[in-house]
């Protein structure tokens, strides 16, 4: 009996370490108002660096943005970013995220989910042709890379809007 427990459990350890990982946040941009200076960029990467997922960060002063990338398998706390950014002495901006998972349908609601991670999918009645993607990838339960902005107000799960499929590298 206990060796086919073990069994069962390396099987299932084995399995979930083998499915794709979906809805997960890849890559995070948030707009960095108000930074100027070297040192207020090295503040704002110290901070990004600590939110949960990130992996490297890089921040332009110049284009006064900052880029997250996930760690290999995280998914990075997007909505945590505009927060890590206040911490660190700025005002944010919009948030856009690079995330990849399933497309589920939810009634009127598109997901783009796993087990934990859930994103809602805004899909105006202007883009039919997002949505028919969207129907395309559900059915066939094809992983996909979207991209869009978060609406952190939207409550939760998050809302992702102006979402566009993202071209496989």
């Amino acid at each position: 009996m206990y060796a086919i427990v073990k069994t069962a459990a390396a099987f299932l350890v084995a399995a979930l370490l083998a499915a794709p990982a979906a809805g997960r946040v890849l890559r995070a941009t948030v707009e960095v108002r108000g930074m100027s200076c070297p040192f207020c960029a090295f503040g704002v990467e110290k901070r990004l660096r600590k939110v949960a997922g990130a992996g490297g960060v890089e921040v332009s002063m110049n284009e006064s943005r900052a880029t997250v990338r996930a760690e290999d398998g995280a998914s990075i706390d997007a909505l945590a970013l505009p927060e890590a950014v206040r911490r660190a002495g700025f005002t944010p901006g919009p948030v856009t995220v690079e995330a990849e998972g399933t497309v589920r349908r939810d009634g009127e609601r598109w997901l783009l989910v796993d087990g934990e991670a859930i994103l809602r999918l805004a899909v105006g009645e202007e883009h039919p042709e997002l949505a028919e993607l969207l129907a395309e990838l559900a059915r066939q339960e094809t992983p996909a890379r979207l991209r869009g902005t978060l609406d952190p107000a939207a409550g939760d799960p998050p809302l992702l809007v102006a979402v566009e499929p993202v071209a496989e590298r």
